[in-house]
C-alpha cells in the first residue's frame, strides 16, 4: 500500500520558554486509507529525560454474553501514540442462531478520544460460538486507535468470551498501555542502580553507578573536601574480576548516608597514649644525648 510520508520534527520548551530539545526528529507513513504504516519517531528527551509513551496493543475480554437477543457492549482504555487515554467499545449484536451449531454475533468496534471525538468505527467483524457457549472463531481486524494498532483478543483472557443461556451476563476486560510521564524523583538502589521514578507511576532503571578501584588509592588527588581524582601516583582505574575474568562493576551502595567512623573509640585512645609515651621518651632521650654532647665539648675546652 502507498500513501503520503510527513517529516516530523519534536520540540520541547521549558516553563522559561527556553528551547530544550528541537530537532529532525522522525518520519511518519499514512496509507491512501490514512492509516498510520510506519513511524521512526525517536524516545525525547527533557534535559536527559525519557519521555515514554507506551501505546497500547491489545484489548482482551472476559465475559458471557448470552443468547438473549440483546446488544451487548463492552469497553476499555486504550492508550495511543500520542499520548492520549482512548476508549475502545465493542458492540455485539446477534445475528445467526443455529440449534445444531451454535451462535453468531456481529461485532462493531469504535475507537473514541477524550473529548469526544470517534477516530475509528467500522462493522469490524463477527464472532461464532458452540452449542457449550464457548468461542469457536472470530474475525475481528486490528483496530486503528488513532494511529496505533489494537489488536483484540476474545479468547486467552480468563477463558475467553462465552455466549451461554442461563448464567449471569458478565464482563471483565483490560488492555496495556501507558501514559507517557515525566520525571518526578529518582534515587539509587544498593545494586548501584539508578532508578527514575515517572509520574504516570512508572520506574525505570536509566543508567548505573560503576565502583571503580587504582592500583595505589593512597595516590588519589584530593579535589575538594571527599572529592578525589586520578593521579600518575594513582594508576589507572580498573574493576575487579571474578574468577572468570568478567569485571565486577556492581558494588551495595547507600543512597543518601555518611558513613560512622570505622575507628573504636577505645582502641583509638589508647594507640594515641601509647605513641605520646614513645614521642616523650625519644624526646627525653634525644635531650640526653644532647646534655652528653655539651658536657663532653666542655671537657675538651
Amino acid at each position: 500500500e502507498t500513501g503520503t510520508a510527513w517529516d516530523v520534527v519534536a520540540t520541547i520548551k521549558s516553563t522559561d520558554g527556553q528551547t530544550t530539545h528541537d530537532i529532525q526528529s522522525g518520519k511518519v507513513v499514512f496509507g491512501d486509507s490514512g492509516a498510520l504504516l510506519s513511524s521512526t519517531l525517536p524516545t525525547m528527551d527533557d534535559h536527559g529525560t525519557p519521555l515514554v509513551v507506551d501505546a497500547s496493543n491489545y484489548f482482551t475480554n472476559a465475559n458471557n454474553i448470552g443468547l438473549e437477543e440483546d446488544i451487548r457492549t463492552m469497553s476499555a482504555d486504550v492508550i495511543s501514540g500520542n499520548n492520549e487515554r482512548n476508549r475502545l467499545k465493542l458492540v455485539f449484536t446477534q445475528s445467526i442462531i443455529q440449534p445444531t451449531t451454535g451462535v453468531a454475533w456481529d461485532i462493531a468496534a469504535t475507537v473514541t478520544t477524550p473529548d469526544g471525538q470517534t477516530t475509528y468505527d467500522t462493522q469490524a467483524g463477527q464472532a461464532t460460538f458452540g452449542l457449550s457457549g464457548k468461542l469457536l472463531s472470530s474475525s475481528l481486524p486490528t483496530m486503528n486507535n488513532d494511529g496505533s494498532p489494537v489488536t483484540v483478543d476474545l479468547s486467552s483472557y480468563l477463558g475467553g468470551i462465552t455466549s451461554t443461556a442461563g448464567v449471569a451476563i458478565s464482563a471483565t476486560s483490560q488492555s496495556d498501555g501507558t501514559m507517557g510521564g515525566t520525571l518526578t524523583k529518582y534515587g539509587i538502589n544498593q545494586e548501584g542502580l539508578i532508578i527514575a521514578d515517572f509520574s504516570n507511576g512508572r520506574q525505570s532503571a536509566i543508567g548505573r553507578v560503576a565502583v571503580y578501584h587504582f592500583q595505589n588509592e593512597q595516590g588519589l588527588a584530593r579535589t575538594s573536601g571527599t572529592m578525589y581524582t586520578q593521579s600518575s601516583n594513582s594508576g589507572d582505574p580498573t574493576f575487579w574480576t571474578d574468577q572468570n575474568g568478567n569485571a565486577i562493576t556492581g558494588a551495595k551502595i547507600t543512597s543518601g548516608q555518611l558513613e560512622n567512623s570505622n575507628v573504636r573509640l577505645d582502641v583509638g585512645l589508647t594507640d594515641m597514649i601509647i605513641l605520646q609515651r614513645a614521642y616523650q621518651a625519644n624526646a627525653k632521650t634525644i635531650t640526653t644525648v644532647d646534655e652528653m654532647i655539651q658536657k663532653a665539648l666542655q671537657m675538651r675546652r
